[in-house]
């Protein structure tokens, strides 16, 4: 094992500050990524805001973008996703706060180190079009970004806000709530994505949520323990599995944090942070079929 960089050798930790995300790779072998904290920011909760970074294949760290330069941290703060690079080297990403309401932001990163925030979560009433965007995003062929947030949406009952959204963002800025989660009863379709999505050859998105669903079994309560969904072209959600459906403990797992992958045959590959049959209720590994 070897160590290519360690964060905050710099004083007040102008390089960055705990890289919660994965990491991307260009061509020339340069890492990208993001620190959720540290950088030059100078007006958001803790000591900075994080930070877009660049290691050269010779540990040299560049600092490509510090958030919250400015007070009121229009530009987002608090990166906790990965990136994603376009073919003509501009970054994508979201950040859980900051922005025009505070609420998390979709941003664009030129080679040029030129930040444009694409959109401001929160921009409408009760956050119906989402807010705290925790995963990254994914692009499809038209230059279109989808993604979830984790709270937000017209779904739910409790409070004023809803239980999380997949949204769409086109080139142009405009976006658009592809799914509210919690819009049915006792959120059996999930509620609460942390994770970002999949996109097949057709068109359809595939993800987790880390609560809502509900067993398949009529003669026992839901367990609300998160889901494997589906969301067709047309917003049609349809849940693939709901977690915690096995009792006694969960054995088939539960609370669904991280993201999908999925083979050439559909079938979807995921990991849960809870249930399973071992001792300490410590988590699986699971695939489903198509």
């Amino acid at each position: 094992m070897q160590v290519l960089y360690s964060f905050c050798p710099q004083s007040g930790c102008a390089d960055g500050s705990q890289p919660v995300a994965s990491l991307i790779m260009d061509a020339a072998g340069n890492l990208y990524g993001t620190t959720v904290i540290g950088g030059a920011g100078v007006d958001c909760a803790g000591p900075s805001c994080g930070v877009v970074f660049k290691l050269a294949p010779d540990g040299t760290q560049t600092v490509l973008y510090s958030f919250c330069p400015q007070s009121g941290c229009a530009d987002g703060a608090g990166p906790r996703a990965g990136l994603l690079m376009d073919a003509a080297g501009n970054l994508y990403g979201t950040t859980f706060s900051g922005g025009a309401q505070g609420s998390g932001v979709v941003f664009k990163l030129a080679p040029d180190g030129t930040e444009t925030v694409l959109y401001s979560f929160c921009s409408q009433a009760n956050c119906t079009d989402g807010l705290q965007p925790f995963a990254g995003l994914i692009m499809d062929a038209a230059g279109n970004l989808y993604g979830t947030t984790k709270v937000g949406g017209t779904g739910g009952t409790g409070g004023a806000f809803g239980q999380g959204v997949v949204f769409k963002l086109a080139p142009d800025g405009t976006e658009t709530v592809l799914y509210s989660f919690c819009s049915q009863a006792n959120c059996t379709d999930g509620s609460t994505p942390l994770a970002g999505l999949i996109m097949d050859a057709a068109g359809n998105l595939y993800g987790t949520t880390v609560t809502g669903g509900g067993t398949p079994n009529p003669d026992l309560p839901p367990p609300s323990q998160g889901v494997v969904f589906a969301l067709a072209p047309d917003g049609t959600e349809t849940v693939l599995y709901s977690f915690c459906s096995q009792l006694p403990n969960c054995t088939d797992g539960a609370t669904p944090g991280a993201g999908l992958i999925m083979d050439a045959a559909g079938n979807l590959y995921g990991t849960t942070a809870l249930g399973g049959i071992a001792p300490g209720n410590s988590g699986v590994v699971f695939a489903l079929t198509p």
